[in-house]
């Protein structure tokens, strides 16, 4: 019984010590929604009106990979990425010119963010087992832009029978790009003696010119991977 008890205890001394690396996959959402619009608006100074329905769009669902480090004495790093997405329905209407009936388009959009990050952690209470964590650093973004009054007239300017520039996959090759922080807290869970890990993590994005309206929102994420 001693003999085992030893050999159980030097296992798990060697699973603590050469667990310093893990990787895997996140899932969860951000914790803000886009608001709809509905805009019209006359071009050239004249009559003719141009018109815009946007529906709500709900909390992007985020997915994202990781690989974080802990061998180091004080603090641990964790370097990721991950797109956060969702989906809206926006009607265009586009006044009759010159005798021509007027026309109207709709579609259902996707909407993506993507960011990439890298992150110091400070462990602030460790039992077997159980690592409870704070951190910040580092992280860029990039966002696909949202149809709005002035997003149309920069890319129609004043030829108002082009709908084809309102085509889903012009849009989706507008992006925006931005850097910022972000301040995060979580834990990670390490079964003894088993390559595997599971944490959760609340985080603060300070960014700017990604959500309409927003310079923060938080994104709250799970996850699962390799402790190697």
């Amino acid at each position: 019984m001693n003999s085992m008890l030893r050999y159980m205890s030097t296992l798990y001394l060697c699973s603590t010590l050469f667990a310093f690396v893990g990787f895997g996959l996140n899932i969860g959402s951000d914790s803000y929604s886009i608001a709809g619009d509905s805009e019209s608006w006359n071009v050239d100074g004249g009559t003719n009106a141009v018109s815009l329905v946007r529906t709500d769009m709900e909390s992007p669902v985020y997915l994202g990979g990781y690989i974080y480090l802990d061998f180091l004495p004080v603090v641990d790093i964790e370097a990721g990425f991950g797109f956060a997405g969702n989906s809206y329905d926006y009607t265009y209407t586009t006044p009759g010119i010159g005798g021509n009936a007027s026309e109207t388009e709709t579609y259902k959009l996707p909407w993506v963010r993507g960011n990439s990050y890298l992150t110091i952690q400070k462990p602030m209470f460790q039992i077997p087992m159980i690592k409870l964590y704070v951190g910040g650093g580092l992280n860029m973004s990039y966002s696909m832009p949202i149809v709005d009054k002035s997003f149309i007239t920069s890319i129609l300017s004043t030829d108002l029978d082009n709908s084809s520039g309102l085509d889903p996959n012009t849009i989706m090759e507008m992006t925006a790009e931005s850097t910022g922080i972000h301040l995060e807290a979580g834990a990670r869970f390490k079964p003894i003696l088993i390559p595997f890990s599971i944490n959760a993590k609340v985080r603060y994005n300070i960014v700017r010119d990604i959500i309409p309206d927003k310079s923060g929102f938080l994104t709250i994420t799970f996850g699962a991977g390799f402790a190697l």
